[in-house]
């Protein structure tokens, strides 16, 4: 084929469904690497307006709803779903135990979570 360029494939990402806290269902798709990129300089920069920022960049890019218009139970939420299905399911760990009376309290507890099991529980 001379002469003629073609252009490359798209490659369409998943789209899964899920019931935010508040009740209300959503559609969300894997964050690429351009949707991380803010969120990494958000953690460099150490400022939380930056990570929020950030957070929201993600819930527009990979959702179908407007983060100005959830509760930040629901915005949290989402974030954890998105983690989830781009990253890793699983979170490795640390804790530091505050509260431990033993001479040979460990200085760290390592741990994992599925972020599948994450739910929200109200009192």
């Amino acid at each position: 084929m001379r002469g003629k360029t073609m252009a490359l494939p798209t490659i369409d990402r998943p789209i899964y469904t899920s019931t935010l806290p508040s009740g209300n269902e959503f559609q969300y798709s894997p964050f690429t690497v351009k949707e991380e990129k803010p969120l990494m300089m958000a953690i460099q920069s150490g400022k939380f307006e930056d990570l929020v920022k950030a957070i929201e960049q993600i819930i527009v890019g990979c959702t179908n709803v407007d983060p100005h218009e959830i509760t930040k139970v629901d915005a949290e939420y989402i974030f954890v779903r998105l983690r989830a299905v781009s990253s890793s399911n699983v979170v490795d760990m640390n804790f530091e135990p505050t509260d431990c009376e033993r001479e040979d309290c460990p200085e760290v507890v390592k741990g994992t979570l599925n972020l599948d099991n994450v739910k929200v529980l109200y009192p």
